[in-house]
C-alpha cells in the first residue's frame, strides 16, 4: 500500500531530514568526546560527572522558565482581580457620594 504525499508534505519531509542529518553532524560520539578531552590534556574520567552536571543545570533552567511562566500568569491574573475590584469599588463610593449628596 503505497501512500501519496503532497507536495507541501514532501517539502516538509526534506526539511525535517535536513534537520535530522545536521544534529547527527553536529554531535559527537563518546569516543569523540574523550579523544578531544584527552588531546586538551583533560580527564575523559569526569566525563560521566560533567555530563550530569550539564543536564542537571539544562533541567534547572527549564525548571526556572517555568516558574518564571507561573508567577508571570499568576501576576497577570491578580491584577485583573484588583482592577476589576477597584472599577467596582470606584463605582460604589460615587453611588453612595451621589445618594449622599441627594439626601442632603
Amino acid at each position: 500500500m503505497s501512500e501519496r504525499l503532497t507536495p507541501e508534505e514532501l517539502t516538509q519531509i526534506v526539511l525535517e531530514i535536513e534537520k535530522m542529518r545536521s544534529r547527527t553532524e553536529n554531535e559527537l560520539t563518546r569516543e569523540q568526546v574523550k579523544e578531544i578531552l584527552q588531546e586538551l590534556y583533560l580527564s575523559p574520567e569526569f566525563l560521566d560527572d560533567a555530563l550530569m552536571q550539564l543536564r542537571r543545570k539544562q533541567a534547572l533552567r527549564e525548571q526556572q522558565k517555568r516558574h518564571r511562566a507561573i508567577a508571570i500568569g499568576t501576576f497577570a491574573e491578580r491584577s485583573e482581580s484588583i482592577e476589576r475590584v477597584s472599577k467596582y469599588s470606584v463605582s460604589f463610593r460615587r453611588a453612595q457620594y451621589c445618594s449622599v449628596k441627594l439626601k442632603i
